[in-house]
């Protein structure tokens, strides 16, 4: 819906057909009484005014800005450019029409004030994403602290574990849990995928935790802890949810190992030359589906040697994508195994290959690695310090990128970057960060290696011209670089900020005199607007070739 405020009749009936022809509806009226009400009760896309009073025309726009909860562009209609000089100072609009102007011009200019509006809109949209995305981190941060206490870790006694779990979403529907079974040798592993990925996938691990912590303090029997895991799965789970499990027993003082696989892809035990000694595959339904009187417990048996590791994974690993949408699959893990690598090494290198497969390709499933060594009987043990932990207690970090032409000419830049920080700190706040980030480094490209102005983008054809250019220039970039650096520091918690760091090499900009405030009417710098509304510091310097912002991050 267009708005027309014209008290000229004769421009006011030529205005209406003009604008059903570009092929828009109109409401229309003969003053600017009443006007600011009705615009407030229609909400149209665009209000063209044409008044003889130029106090009154100042007024109104002034009425209409202040609507509450409106988003419009405004475009005056002017018999001469002249006409626009007896404003009154400080009078703001999106566009002017000089009669006489034709339907098609005035669809350009139409169309050109609907994206004005839609870009409000947006950025009113992403201040307040920005917002849920702050209550919704709180919420996050609560809901992993329930779950962490819920199942907890006990220490493993005489045996090492190591592991490393990605999570898809918010929560992991992979469990990896250990505990050891008092005045003995005998310690268990269990390495579970419960049916899906995220809150209904990890909403399954706090009765089986419960159950499995009971079944390792209270010493049962392997066949009896599977077939007790199983019970708990099928009466506290749903019935279309089911969970695959590997469960492993070590008996440090019999130098024995008990293994049972139920629907996970196939486990090994590495010797100490680093070759496949046992293969364990899948010999049962996952828990949950069947009554634990009907399952069959087909566990394998064998020696267990200081220095040899047993190898489990869920398959998100093996149904990890690459950015060409090729899997991971069995057969790349066989080729790791075949290289008789140290034991101790294959959990690493598992992990590196698969992350370098995936090239930051977001996993389409939780997926875990864990690798369980055979230590002596007399060794002790810390209770160990999973990956994600380890990456807690990192309080200082920096990393550094720099972006030559042919980089600068390739789309998806910076959620490549972010995937390499999350290699080495997991960042909640992504979104933020990948906002921020994208910002800081598309002012440097288009104003300072391109040296483009956003005054382009003025009037009904600018964003067109403003892009057009933009491509123009880009294809033709031989040289300039940007160089980007983020700075961590945390409390060791979890807790801290990034600094992020962009140096263009351009010739600078008087960032002094621009209006970067979100209230300003202006399109032109309201992303650098929304980045200071976030940032605990933002700064330009180096004459505008440099600029600097402070995100506060949880992990």
């Amino acid at each position: 819906m267009i708005m027309l405020i014209d008290d000229n009749m004769l421009s006011r009936s030529s205005c209406r057909y003009l604008i059903n022809q570009a092929g828009f509806d109109v409401d229309e009226l003969p003053s600017a009484a009443g006007a600011a009400e009705r615009c407030s009760a229609v909400r149209p896309v665009a209000v063209l005014v044409r008044l003889s009073n130029p106090a009154d025309t100042a007024e109104l726009l002034k009425k209409i800005a202040g609507i509450k909860d409106l988003i419009v562009s405004t475009c005056l209609i002017c018999g001469d450019e002249s006409d626009l000089a007896g404003l009154p100072e400080g009078t703001v609009f999106d566009d002017y029409l000089v009669e006489p102007f034709s339907a098609r011009r005035l669809g350009a200019t139409l169309k050109s004030l609907a994206e004005v509006r839609r870009s409000r809109y947006g950025a009113i949209n992403f201040t307040g994403l920005m917002e849920e995305n702050k209550e919704l981190e709180r919420d996050s941060k609560f809901l992993r602290s329930v779950f962490a206490k819920a199942l907890g870790h006990a220490s493993v006694g005489k045996q090492s574990i190591r592991y490393r779990s990605s999570p898809r979403g918010l929560l992991n529907g992979d469990l990896v849990l250990f505990d050891a079974v008092p005045d003995t040798g005998r310690s268990f592993v269990v390495l579970c995928d419960f049916m899906g990925h995220g809150i209904p996938a990890a909403l399954g691990a706090i009765p089986f935790a419960d159950a499995f912590y009971e079944v390792a303090r209270t010493g049962l029997d392997f066949v009896d802890a599977v077939k007790k895991l199983n019970a708990v799965v099928k009466a506290s789970l749903p019935v279309s949810m089911f969970c695959a499990m590997g469960l492993v027993e070590v008996d440090t003082d019999t130098k024995t190992v008990r293994m049972f696989n139920a629907g996970l892809p196939d486990f090994m035990l590495i010797d100490r030359r680093g070759d496949v000694r046992v293969r364990v595959r899948s010999s049962s339904f996952p828990l949950g589906i069947v009554a634990s009187d009907s399952l069959t417990v087909d566990a394998t048996v064998t020696s267990a040697e200081p220095g040899e590791v047993i190898v489990l994974y869920s398959d998100g690993l093996t149904e990890m994508k690459s950015p060409e949408r090729a899997e991971f699959g069995p057969a790349r893990l066989d080729a790791i195994f075949a290289r008789r690598l140290k034991p101790e090494r294959y959990l690493t290198q598992i992990i590196s290959e698969a992350e370098a497969f995936s090239g930051g390709f977001r996993a389409q499933d939780d997926f875990t690695v864990v690798e369980v060594g055979i230590r002596p009987p007399d060794h002790k043990d810390l209770a160990p310090m999973t990956a994600p932990e380890l990456e807690n207690t990192i309080r200082r970090w920096s990393v550094s990128f720099k972006l030559t032409a042919p980089e600068l000419k390739r789309s998806g830049i910076v959620p490549g970057i972010i995937e390499q920080i999350s290699a080495i700190h997991s960042v909640s706040t992504r979104t933020m960060l990948l906002t921020v980030l994208d910002e800081l480094l598309t002012n440097a490209l288009e104003h300072g290696v391109l040296k483009l102005d956003s005054a382009m983008k003025k009037g009904p054809m600018g964003f067109l011209r403003f892009a057009e250019e933009r491509q123009r220039r880009l294809l033709d970039l031989s040289e300039g670089e940007i160089d980007v650096t983020l700075d961590y520091e945390g409390d060791g918690g979890g807790t801290g900020h990034v600094t992020v760091t962009v140096q263009d090499s351009g010739d600078g900009w008087d960032h002094a005199a621009v209006d970067t405030t979100l209230s300003g009417e202006a399109l032109s710098n309201r992303g650098v607007a929304l980045i200071k509304s976030v940032s605990d510091r933002f700064e330009y310097f180096d004459g505008g070739r440099s600029v600097r912002a402070r995100i506060s991050l949880t992990s």
